[in-house]
């Protein structure tokens, strides 16, 4: 019996050490706290489409590549890459010890399933444009071809050729990107139909994992920990990296790790207490016509209503922290490694001119109507914003001769009642989902779920199309020629740029902010 209690006493000291080593463990640890506006509507990489799912995804999945601070293309799962002599074929060799989650090797093959699934029309992913530059990926997923067609090879567990329809130097910096990263088939099989939507239906390679299966709780947090099973270029910091979801409570902010702000007025404040600020522009503001309301469907009257307005007397009414848009494309935007901007000119958006206003009366008379209608501009609720509105409402009273309206509303509202094409002019506005001028532009496209013009034009969607694959010459100039129409068809008069801010903690260091929607990334973040 002595010795059955010795044995006993023996084995709980030796549970107790494990215990108080393993809280000692992670109290030592780095634990990293964000905030999710919304709950993430997917964790596949191949279909998610938000911006709070990017974010978790790169946190549980890693592509071929990664990008650093500087959005500069660096090893991923792919310890190096070569490529022939006019960059229309990539060669990718992969670590020899990464692995899954359950501790299974990553190899070509997972990549391979990755890309087909993607392009794969049964799948509906919106988000494999980006792909189209790999051979026959286009045709593949208009339905035209076999997804066996697909211009993706495993020459064996660790090379993955890649063989792209034209020159595209800068092609491995967008394998970072979800829809490229790989995808385990025997486990997305086994999920039937639900992978991405729940802890335990998740399988990932990347610096984090789930910390259980009840690890993420729907429309409250995810929880995750550093996975133990990750091998990256370089070692992951923090301990653990948990995800809130749900509004942000401004009074909380000191709660986390790093936080989107609002607007520049906290951006301000927190940088007067020692908090690290990062900004960019990633929205542009303008107004925005309903193209299926019955008035709005006239270009005529469209112009009419941009080009009586005093663009200068508009602008000195900008937001604070925002900044003038003579585009609706920003500056900084690139296409294949090159600014956009400087290719394709700017100041697209089109000029002041009250001869317009004679165009309009044929449109009305057409319609049966005898003068203008009164409409009611929806905007935001804020003073500057109103006030530009009641600048504009101004000219539109004295020159289109009837009595104009503003509706002012929360963003959350604004935007919700533009998606539901639930207005007739808004001063709203448009986000790309990264620095591509093709995630701008798109959304103008017939069949994009978020269309804020409710635009329905085989001209413009025809201009996408034929962009889409061609080489870089060619699909910068279709590009150009898009934007364009966007202005001189009057569907959206870009004003000014709003920033998007993030802050934070004084205490931390090494995290990494994308521009746009592309993410923000936790991987190396470390104490200052």
């Amino acid at each position: 019996m002595e010795v059955k209690k010795g044995i006993c006493l023996l084995l709980c000291i030796c549970l107790l050490l494990l215990v108080f080593t393993g809280c000692s463990s992670k109290q030592e640890g780095l634990a990293i706290s964000y905030n999710l506006a919304e709950e993430p509507v997917t964790l596949d990489p191949q279909i998610a489409n938000d911006y709070e799912s990017r974010i978790v995804i790169a946190a549980l999945y890693e592509g071929l590549t990664r990008l650093n601070s500087n959005n500069q293309t660096t090893p991923g799962v792919a310890e190096r890459w070569e490529s022939n002599t006019d960059y229309t074929s990539f060669t990718f060799y992969l670590r020899q010890n990464a692995v899954w989650s359950d501790n299974t090797p990553v190899t070509a093959k997972d990549f391979v399933y990755a890309l087909q699934r993607a392009v794969d029309p049964q799948t509906g992913s919106a988000t494999c444009t980006p792909m189209y530059a790999i051979k026959n990926a286009k045709s593949i997923h208009q339905g035209n071809m076999e997804v066996s067609a697909l211009g993706v090879a495993a020459i064996n567990d660790y090379t993955l050729k890649i063989d792209l329809e034209y020159t595209y130097e800068n092609f491995p910096s967008i394998t970072s990107l979800p829809v490229f990263m790989p995808c385990k088939q025997s486990f997305f099989e086994s999920t039937t139909g639900k992978y991405g939507l729940d802890a335990n239906r998740i399988l990932g390679n990347g610096p984090f994992k789930m910390a259980n299966r009840y690890s993420w709780e729907h429309s409250q947090y995810i929880n995750l920990i550093v996975s133990d099973t990750y091998h990256g270029e370089n070692p992951v910091s923090p301990s653990s990296l948990t995800f809130s979801i749900g509004d942000l409570d401004i009074n909380h902010i000191k709660n986390f790790s790093a936080v989107s702000l609002p607007n520049a007025s906290y951006a301000a404040e927190l940088e007067q207490t020692g908090y690290t600020i990062s900004s960019f522009p990633d929205t542009t503001w303008g107004l925005c016509f309903n193209t299926q309301s019955d008035l709005m469907q006239s270009s005529a009257i469209r112009k009419a209503f941009i080009q009586t307005l005093n663009r200068e007397s508009l602008l000195t009414y900008i937001p604070t922290g925002c900044t003038v848009a003579n585009d609706i494309i920003p500056t900084d935007m690139f296409f294949m490694g090159k600014n956009y901007r400087s290719f394709a000119g700017s100041s697209f958006y089109i000029k002041h001119d009250d001869s317009t206003i004679q165009h309009t009366v044929t449109v009305l008379n057409e319609r049966g109507l005898t003068k203008m209608p009164s409409i009611t501009i929806l905007c935001l609720d804020d003073p500057n914003v109103k006030q530009m509105v009641n600048e504009m409402i101004a000219v539109w009273n004295t020159k289109l001769g009837s009595y104009f309206n503003m509706e002012p509303v929360s963003q959350i509202e604004l935007e919700k009642r533009v998606l539901q094409n639930d207005y007739t002019v808004a001063l709203c506005p448009v986000r790309p989902a990264n620095s591509s001028p093709v995630s701008l532009l798109s959304l103008f496209q017939s069949n994009h779920m978020n269309n804020p013009a409710n635009l329905n034009s085989t001209t413009f969607d025809n201009l996408l199309n034929r962009a889409e694959g061609a080489p870089y010459e060619i699909a910068l100039e279709l590009y150009a020629q898009a934007e364009k129409f966007l202005n001189e068809e009057g569907i959206f008069y870009p004003l000014y740029y709003q920033q998007r801010y993030y802050a934070i903690t004084p205490d931390l260091t090494n995290i990494i902010i994308h521009p746009y929607d592309m993410g923000i990334d936790f991987i190396y973040a470390a104490k200052s």
